[in-house]
């Protein structure tokens, strides 16, 4: 189930989405079933991508201060990203931090993510302050 402040980042995307010349089809998932399934299923004009979403309370000002807090990302979660990262289904976590900066950090590298400073997180993986940029990103549009 998606937390009041992971409301506000899907709330963002949603709305982003109808911005967009051809809209995705957003879906929330509420799996009770299965833990670690991520939060959205997004399918767009070059194909569909799963996205956990997370607002993380921690700004990434310093270079010593990692992007996430210790819990932000289950371990169940990163067991179902990893696995599709390794079977090739597009998955990622798009991430709003407290300065309302966003970030969309690809599946096959969340682990090392995790463990970095942030000025790498933001230079690698950052997208600015714009909904819309984090939504494009995800889906892999600048990059086709």
């Amino acid at each position: 189930m998606i937390g009041k402040p992971e409301q506000r980042v899907w709330r963002a995307l949603t709305a982003a989405a109808k911005r967009l010349p051809q809209p995705p089809i957003m879906q929330r998932v509420e799996n009770r079933l299965s833990e670690g399934m991520p939060d959205v299923f997004s399918f767009g004009c070059v194909g569909g991508v799963w996205l956990e979403l997370k607002a993380t309370r921690w700004p990434a000002h310093s270079n010593k201060t990692p992007l996430f807090a210790p819990g932000d990302v289950r371990p169940a979660q990163r067991a179902w990203l990893r696995r599709a990262a390794r079977t090739g289904i597009a998955a990622c976590v798009v991430v709003r931090d407290a300065t309302a900066c966003w970030y969309v950090i690809p599946a096959a590298a969340l682990e090392t993510t995790l463990r970095v400073p942030a000025e790498f997180t933001r230079n690698a993986y950052g997208v600015g302050r714009c909904a819309l940029a984090a939504l494009q990103k995800a889906h892999g549009v600048e990059d086709r």
